[in-house]
């Protein structure tokens, strides 16, 4: 449990727009006279008539698709987050207990010890690491 207040104290805004985009885009959603929430709406509905006459204006945008992009990555981050909160906390304390764990890091110093001992004499003689990936091939060595 306190494991997971830190990781809430590490979490830092995320701005997806500067001030100054955030602010170009408040002017453009103003002139178009509507409350938010029903240009929200609008679009969310797929007014195909009222979508057309803002298209027709929006379309002067410059880099008007990554700016969408933008807004849509905006609008469902939190949500993102959320369904993936629980597969980041399981692999956040999976990596602390491994680097905790007395039994792997031992574990590590016999397949370093038992590698030099058998490269002994070749050139990889006292060799200071491997590759983590040989781990999965060590059970195939052996047998």
């Amino acid at each position: 449990m306190r494991r997971m207040k830190e990781f809430k104290k590490k979490a830092k805004e995320l701005r997806i727009l500067d001030g100054k985009t955030a602010q170009n885009l408040s002017i453009f959603l103003g002139s178009f006279r509507l409350p938010y929430e029903e240009i929200r709406d609008i679009v969310l509905q797929v007014d195909e008539e009222r979508l057309s006459e803002s298209l027709i204006q929006m379309s002067s945008v410059k880099m008007l698709r990554p700016r969408l992009n933008g807004i849509l990555f905006k609008l469902t981050f939190e949500e993102q987050v959320n369904n993936i909160r629980p597969d980041i906390m399981s692999v956040t304390f999976a990596c602390e207990e491994v680097k905790k764990s007395e039994s792997f890091s031992t574990l590590l110093e016999l397949v370093l010890l038992v590698g030099n001992y058998m490269n002994a004499g070749s050139r990889n003689a006292q060799t200071f690491g491997f590759n983590i990936s040989f781990l999965c091939k060590v059970g195939r060595k052996l047998s």
